[in-house]
Parts: C-alpha cells; structure tokens; sequence
C-alpha cells in the first residue's frame, strides 16, 4: 500500500498545481479584459487638430463661393471651381485620417470576439477549481458566473457611424448647386462630420466599458 505521507504530499502537489492553474486562468483573464478597457478609453474625442484645419478650409471655401457671387457675379456657375483649392484638401484629409473611425466602427465585433475568448478562460479556471462540479450553474455561490457572459454579450451592440467624407461630400455637393449654394454648406458639413464621428466615439468607449464592468465583476466571484 502507498506510504501515507506519499499520499498526503502527492494530494498537496495536485492542491498547489490546481492553484497555479487558476491563478493563470486569472491573471490572463485580467489581460483580456485590460486590452479591451485600454482601447475602449482611447476612444476619446475626435482631433481637434484636425477639425480644425477642416473647419479652417470650409471657411475659406464657402468664403470664395459666397463672395464670387458679389465679387465676380460668377457664383452661380464657378463658385465651386474657385473653391476647389480648399474643397480638394478637405476630402483627402477627411478619407486619409478615417483609421481610428473605422477602428471604432469594428470595437464592437472586436469586443465580442475578446468576450468568446475570456469565456474559455473562466471556463478552465472554474473546470479546474471545481472538478467535481458537472454544471457550473448547479455550484452554489457560482450561478452568477454562468449568467454574467450572455449579459456582457447582449451589451455589445453595433456601432454604426458615418464617414467624415461623405458628410464633406454631401456638403460639396450641395455647393455645386446654385443659389443654395449662398448657404456655407461646407462649414455645416465639417461640423456634422465632427458630431457623428464624436457620437461613434462615444458609442464605441461606453460599449466596451459596460462590457468590462461586468467582466469585471464576474473575475471578482471567480477569484473569491
């Protein structure tokens, strides 16, 4: 028969490596969801610097078109032609810096994709800290693990937002109508493109901590 000692020292190895396998699980939980907290917080506001130089070239643009109505008398026609050396940089600078947008677009699916993999974390710290256990929801003080997932997944929604350069667009075009054109359609567009990318902003940040709030909480039952 196996030495007592043997036996107790060898249930003391497997109760530490148990351990260690849970603290692993843990501490790579706590990465994941670190990830996602960090990059839902850089969704901030949107460049300031960069607005500005929009709402600076919409000025002049809308300035030129305006004034050659009473300058020149060519509003009608070629107002848009003579604006076009501030009209052409603001679609480049507009489609050239839309990667944090698109970014922040796709935060959502992102998230979701992150949620699925910390799943497979919490499911091994519980498999191993419980192994007698056949269903998680049937372990008392644990039933609030097995319902925190599917409530961090239904917070996840889709962020939908538009391009600074098709509100840029709509605005040229706008400009290239006569008569309407006396309104500064370009101005108007560079401040709508400012509060939709902001709006995504801030729908993408509130997604990804609501999520990470409960993450959070359910790595708090685990641990304890």
């Amino acid at each position: 028969m196996p030495d007592l000692q043997e036996t107790e020292n060898v249930g003391e190895e497997e109760e530490y490596a148990d351990e260690l396998a849970i603290v692993q699980a843990i501490n790579n939980l706590e990465g994941q969801i670190g990830k996602i907290e960090e990059e839902s917080r850089s969704y901030g506001n949107p460049s300031l610097f960069k607005y500005g130089i929009l709402m600076a070239l919409a000025i002049s643009a809308d300035a030129v078109i305006i004034g050659s109505y009473f300058l020149f008398g060519t509003g009608m026609v070629l107002g848009l032609v003579y604006a076009s050396p501030f009209v052409i940089p603001m679609i480049l600078i507009a489609w050239l810096t839309d990667t944090k947008l698109k970014s922040a677009q796709n935060h959502p699916q992102k998230v979701k994709e992150a949620v699925v993999a910390i799943q497979t974390n919490i499911a091994t710290a519980t498999r191993v800290g419980l192994k007698t256990a056949k269903y998680l929801r049937g372990v008392p003080g644990m039933r609030g693990v097995s319902r925190a997932i599917p409530r961090a997944l239904v917070k996840i929604r889709r962020v939908a937002g538009r391009s600074p350069v098709g509100r840029i667009l709509t605005g040229t075009g706008c400009n290239a109508i006569p008569i309407i054109n006396l309104v500064p359609w370009q101005v108007i567009s560079v401040v709508l493109a400012y509060r939709e990318e902001k709006r995504t902003y801030e729908s993408a940040r509130q997604t990804g901590l609501e999520v990470v709030e409960q993450l959070r909480l359910q790595e708090e039952e685990i641990a304890s």
